[in-house]
């Protein structure tokens, strides 16, 4: 579940987004809480951990912007930060906007705050996803920086999201990884997964290949994805 936290130092503005995105977004998103001022806001930001924070430009204490440079003058990993005003001119004159994830304007408009609460929920769950799977991948003794690496791992993603491209990878799921990478010929996706399995099977501990394939002489791309797919559904 993705966190949030509010910072504004209106208490009942921060309550009213509070109440808004729990009601849209109950099953996806918990809420840490608010801070009323930027000093608050700073302080729960490295004690929380929030993954999103909801930061209002004009506060006590620290301004939002001041918050956002205290933490990337000490190399704080930054959550998602969606700055709130009412004066853009503000924004324009802030020198490290890119920073910033994104920026919602005063009168508040929620429908754009709940677009991208999704949107960061979107990316928060396949960064997780990817997580899981190099996690299971590192079992085995794959060259990482190979593109045959980076396709699997999408390959795994996709079958994961949708079974039926784990039942025809020649019509389905090496085109569809070719059209994400922008590859015009779906065979070099076709053959870089299979170098890199071939490699893996040549290069990891044959105890360890026989824990997962205990029968296996060779492993073709498909049964190593269906068997990888398979551990990470029970999970």
């Amino acid at each position: 579940m993705v966190s949030i936290l509010i910072a504004d130092d209106n208490k009942d503005f921060g309550i009213c987004m509070l109440n808004s995105i729990i009601e849209k977004n109950s099953d996806s998103i918990k809420v840490q809480g608010i801070a009323t001022n930027g000093l608050e806001a700073y302080q729960k930001i490295k004690t929380l951990q929030p993954d999103i924070v909801l930061l209002d430009v004009e506060m006590p204490i620290m301004n939002g912007f001041q918050v956002i440079h205290k933490l990337s003058e000490e190399k704080y990993n930054l959550p998602k930060i969606l700055l709130v005003t009412a004066f853009p001119v503000l924004i324009n004159s802030f020198n490290e906007s890119q920073l910033v994830d994104g920026i919602i304007f005063k009168p508040f408009d929620f429908t754009v705050l709940n677009n991208y609460l999704v949107q960061f929920c979107d990316e928060y769950n396949n960064d997780k996803l990817n997580e899981r799977i190099i996690n299971i991948l590192s079992i085995f003794d794959f060259n990482t920086n190979s593109l045959g690496y980076s396709y699997l791992i999408e390959c795994i993603r996709l079958c994961l999201e949708d079974s039926h491209y784990i039942k025809d990878f020649e019509n389905y799921l090496y085109p569809q990884i070719a059209k994400i990478y922008n590859i015009s010929n779906y065979n070099k996706v076709k053959w870089a997964v299979d170098k890199s399995i071939k490699s893996m099977f040549r290069y990891t501990k044959t105890s360890t290949l026989k824990k997962f394939f205990p029968n296996a002489k060779k492993l073709s791309p498909k049964v190593f994805i269906k068997k990888i797919v398979a551990l990470l559904s029970k999970n």
